[in-house]
């Protein structure tokens, strides 16, 4: 079944109301909750994990975040597609430690020039990562105004739209 079909199937269980938002993305914390705690029983209390628990809670997940992508006008393709795509985008060469503590794909590069270089750096107050031209250092952090910042790495800049 692909993630469309699915997510029109099950859409015909939803009730329309106002509330709609609310409901559906309580009700992932509630299932995912459920998911942690058959997690949490087999690590912690002995439990054995069952194959068929864990598959009926995680499509209680899916159904809530099929309903959420609905409301707000998403198809699953688009929000599976762009989640590959900022995985991608963030560990193009699968993950690693060091990518994940210093993830840069939020920074901004405020550039109309394509290749220009730009430093990345990191703030140690807010650990916001944040660009500015190769060659000039940067005054403080534009996110939270830290004085406290260390240089990450240099990148080719890209046109922010």
């Amino acid at each position: 079944m692909n993630l469309n079909d699915y997510q029109q199937m099950s859409s015909r269980t939803a009730t329309k109301h106002d509330g709609e938002l609310a409901n559906y993305g309580l009700g992932i914390a509630g299932e995912a909750g459920e998911v942690a705690d058959l997690i949490k029983k087999f690590v912690f209390h002995g439990h054995d994990i069952n194959k068929e628990d864990i598959k009926k809670e995680l499509g209680d997940v899916l159904w809530y975040v099929s309903q959420v992508a609905r409301v707000a006008g998403l198809s699953l393709e688009e929000v599976a597609t762009a989640n590959i795509e900022k995985l991608y985008k963030r560990y193009p060469d699968g993950f690693s430690f060091e990518k994940s503590i210093n993830r840069t794909e939020n920074a901004a590069i405020p550039t109309e020039e394509p290749n220009m270089e730009m430093d990345i750096y990191n703030c140690e107050d807010c650990g916001r990562a944040f660009a500015v031209e190769k060659a000039d250092d940067p005054e403080c952090c534009p996110v939270c105004e830290a004085k406290i910042w260390e240089y990450s790495h240099t990148i080719k800049g890209e046109i922010v739209k």
